[in-house]
């Protein structure tokens, strides 16, 4: 029973791929709301400085 059809073989190809595409799609997620997050924190700290100046 070693021989496995060629259609589940390209079945789970196909999931490997798609599983690894996933996977980049994520992280690449990831980053980009990491790097949203880290550009609104130092833009309210800078915002809040201007405002702290204007005041001053």
């Amino acid at each position: 029973m070693t021989f496995v059809h060629p259609f589940f073989m390209e079945v789970t190809k196909l999931l490997v791929k798609n599983s690894y595409l996933l996977a980049n799609w994520i992280s690449f997620f990831i980053l980009l709301y990491y790097n949203y997050l880290t550009k609104k924190v130092i833009g309210d700290c800078l915002g809040g400085l201007k405002i702290e100046r204007i005041f001053e």
